[in-house]
C-alpha cells in the first residue's frame, strides 16, 4: 500500500559531527571535489544575486557595478 501525504512537509535538521568522528580521508575527497565542481555557498552566491534581481541583461549590471564603484 502507496501512501501519499498531499501537502505534507518535512524539516531536515542538521547537526554537527565531533572532529574526532570525521573521517580525514573523506574530508579530504570531498574538499577536491568541491573544489573542481564550485558547490560552496560563495561559488553560488551570483547565480542568487541574479535569480533575485529578476535575470536583469549583463548591461544593467556592469552600468550598476559601474555606479556602486565610483
Amino acid at each position: 500500500m502507496l501512501t501519499i501525504l498531499v501537502g505534507a512537509r518535512r524539516l531536515i535538521t542538521y547537526r554537527r559531527v565531533p572532529e574526532a568522528q570525521v573521517d580525514q580521508e573523506a574530508l579530504r575527497n570531498r574538499e577536491k571535489r568541491e573544489e573542481a565542481t564550485g558547490v560552496t555557498a560563495d561559488d553560488l552566491n551570483a547565480f542568487r544575486r541574479k535569480y533575485f534581481q529578476g535575470f536583469k541583461d549583463q548591461q544593467q549590471q556592469v552600468e550598476a557595478n559601474a555606479a556602486a564603484s565610483s
